[in-house]
């Protein structure tokens, strides 16, 4: 059995060990790791604007659905963690009108949402991991790494 570990190039550079996707070469399900609001470049986008926020959020994993040769339409669910309260209203805001494009029949994948008591960065006000159904054929733009299973 083989593990890919997938970092796509339109998606951040970062020094933590993790990959941003993880396929198992028998399942048909892609994990995305938790996405925050930094840009390819590694930059925080929307400091303090948890608006801006779930954009770039939602921006990033767009990147990882597009490497993988995938759409929201292949999304089975999404696990949104909060900061703070504070910022539900701009996220659901933001969420429902990105959602309007992205899922044009209203077919919404499976949601999770939790405030916790903080991130990785004390900067960051969402993150957001996803599943998605995903055949390891037709997968471009990757840099991969192989690990027995």
């Amino acid at each position: 059995m083989t593990i890919l570990k997938l970092n796509p190039e339109q998606m951040s550079t970062h020094t933590s060990p993790f990959s941003h996707i993880v396929c198992h070469e028998k399942s048909s399900l892609a994990f995305l790791s938790g996405q925050t609001a930094v840009d390819r470049d590694g930059t925080l986008v929307g400091e303090g604007d948890a608006a801006r926020q779930t954009e770039q959020v939602f921006k990033n994993i767009e990147a990882a659905l597009e490497s993988l040769g995938e759409s929201w339409a292949s999304v089975i669910s999404l696990t949104t963690y909060l900061t703070s309260y504070e910022h539900m209203q701009a996220f659901r805001e933001t969420r429902a009108r990105l959602f309007d494009s992205y899922f044009p029949d209203g077919g919404h994948p499976a949601h999770t949402l939790l405030v916790v008591a903080g991130l990785g960065s004390p900067q960051h006000l969402i993150e957001v991991e996803a599943v998605v159904a995903h055949s390891l054929t037709g997968s471009s733009g990757v840099n991969v790494a192989e690990e027995p299973g």
